[in-house]
């Protein structure tokens, strides 16, 4: 697969849909496996080894994220448990020239739990509209075997293809790639695709009739094992990242890409509505456990991104505004996506108190989610509020004495306050529950240098 040269590489925005658990993590982590599996090898040593393509994460924590869930898969031989929040993640895209290497474009894979995706969202607004492109995932297992399954679709059907009339209405160049995935669950062969297209054919028709660019592919990523140690056997599965950008690539070089706002608004500058996700989003949504233990549980907020000559900016407003969302949890004070947004914005612009204010509230709509009680808990440690920070651990343990999370927290508060047998005691009781080996490791290792600090 070839690509022209445009002058500065371009920055795309690719939509990822599908319910939670269809395996849209998976399907982005075995791609990215895939890709840069041989990157690193000397082209003069195995030029046939050498992958000409691949893409790179921009930003250490996303890469931290997306190896700690290939090491979670690799040490427990299981999926990663199924994503509860809104994920950003920002690549390069890269080719190996004669002359060297060479980054093609950027591009931000978004990915959405299903149930945020309802128009009502602001950020599922905000994502559409400024999206290139569109992965639509679905189990194909579940949409052979399952006859229910179908009309546990139909909203995300709707919505794929409204969005793809609402393309075609303004002459955009918008790909859809059709992801099935789970194909290596079903028999081999031609049979298993006719079943799939027979039970997706309305989806089909109506991509046809909005004349949409779309593509099917089938996705199998099962975890093999060798030698004690497992992975995810993802061949060929990055087909359709590649078919993505080679076509937004294709029609950015020739005749350029306008996101579906900016062709609403007749914007030359669409990247500017863009609302720019911090990495700290992925507290404030629930993330990775191993998240807090990579980092160290007092640094858990401040994974800033460093500059970078490929960094991906935006310009405009670094958070989106403020009324807005007051506006929306005014109409609906159980607005869970505006006070999330909310309270993300204040924590953006360290106003801690307003932030503890909207978490609390948060707790209140859904007060058996601990992870709302385990992000109030670090905020009151940003705000230096150690003692209603150790309270809120001791509520958590108080409802689940394995929340491993709350008893790491609670144990560097401890040894932060100089009462290190407490501090033992927790680290010992973290680790003896961790649910992984990787996890046990990790709370001995923080155990070992939160005791013996650097001088």
């Amino acid at each position: 697969m070839k690509f022209l040269s445009p002058i500065k590489p371009p920055i795309f925005n690719l939509l990822s849909l599908g319910e939670r658990g269809v395996g849209k993590t998976v399907f982005l982590v075995g791609s990215y496996a895939e890709l840069n599996s041989v990157s690193d090898i000397d082209p003069s040593l195995s030029p046939n080894l050498t992958p000409s393509l691949w893409f790179e994460c921009q930003y250490n924590p996303e890469k931290e994220l997306l190896e700690s869930i290939l090491n979670y898969v690799g040490q427990t031989g299981h999926y990663p448990p199924p994503t509860l929040k809104i994920t950003d993640f920002h690549f390069a895209f890269k080719q190996r020239q004669r002359w060297g290497l060479k980054t093609l474009c950027y591009f931000r894979w978004w990915d959405i739990p299903g149930e945020y995706c309802n128009f009502e969202n602001p950020y599922y607004q905000t994502m559409v509209l400024n999206s290139h492109s569109c992965c639509v995932f679905i189990n194909a297992e579940r949409l052979v075997h399952d006859p229910t399954y179908l009309d546990s679709l139909e909203t995300l059907t709707k919505q794929v293809i409204s969005l793809a009339r609402l393309v075609d209405q303004n002459s955009l160049a918008y790909t859809f790639a059709l992801i099935f995935t789970q194909c290596d669950r079903l028999a081999a062969g031609a049979m298993a695709q006719l079943q799939i297209e027979e039970k997706v054919q309305s989806l089909i028709h109506a991509l046809d009739a909005a004349t949409a660019k779309y593509q099917r592919f089938y996705s199998g990523i099962p975890i093999v094992e060798k030698e004690g140690f497992y992975k995810l056997q993802s061949n060929g599965v990055s087909s359709a990242f590649l078919w993505l950008v080679a076509e937004l690539y294709k029609k950015h070089t020739f005749t350029g890409v306008k996101t579906l706002e900016s062709s609403l608004k007749s914007d030359p500058n669409p990247d500017k509505a863009l609302p720019r996700f911090s990495p700290r989003l992925l507290m404030m949504l629930g993330g990775f456990a191993l998240v807090i233990l990579s980092l160290g549980a007092a640094s858990f907020f401040f994974f800033n991104r460093p500059p970078s000559d490929n960094a991906i900016t935006h310009n405009g407003s670094e958070a989106p505004d403020i009324k807005k969302y007051q506006t929306l949890i005014e109409q609906n004070p159980n607005n869970m996506d505006a006070l999330v947004a909310l309270a993300n914005i204040y924590l953006e612009k360290g106003q801690l108190e307003q932030a503890i204010s909207i978490i609390k509230k948060v707790i209140t709509i859904q007060p058996n989610n601990l992870e709302w009680q385990f992000n109030l808990a670090k905020l009151y440690e940003l705000a230096e509020q150690t003692d209603q920070a150790e309270q809120i651990y001791d509520q958590m343990l108080a409802k689940d004495n394995k929340q491993f999370k709350a008893l790491v927290g609670k144990a560097m508060l401890r040894q932060a306050k100089g009462d290190t047998q407490a501090a033992n005691n927790l680290f010992k009781m973290a680790e003896d529950v961790a649910p992984s080996p990787e996890l046990k490791k990790k709370i001995a290792d923080l155990s070992r240098r939160v005791a013996k600090p650097s001088p």
